[in-house]
């Protein structure tokens, strides 16, 4: 990729990093931003007591979080209409 590709790129993942710091109820959860990379992104949330059910599986409030994040970051990987 060529300078203005890379930059847009690193723009972007400045804004997810700065969003994610952001989430509140997620990092008190103890869930992190791993990695960003072009098209792929990992983020993990632990497994554990603040995250489960009475039955000892992850809580729907938990998964409910992660979909909520994940469609946001996901959203702010794709390129808008105008390009960027």
């Amino acid at each position: 990729m060529s300078g203005a590709p890379d930059a847009l790129i690193a723009e972007r993942q400045a804004a997810i990093v700065a969003s994610f710091a952001r989430q509140g109820v997620l990092l008190g959860m103890g869930g992190r931003l791993v990695s960003i990379e072009v098209g792929r992104w990992t983020l993990e949330l632990p497994f554990g007591e603040a995250v489960a059910q009475q039955h000892g599986f992850f809580a729907g409030g938990a998964i409910g979080v992660l979909a909520d994040v994940v469609g946001v970051v996901s959203a702010r990987l794709l390129p808008t209409v105008s390009g960027r």
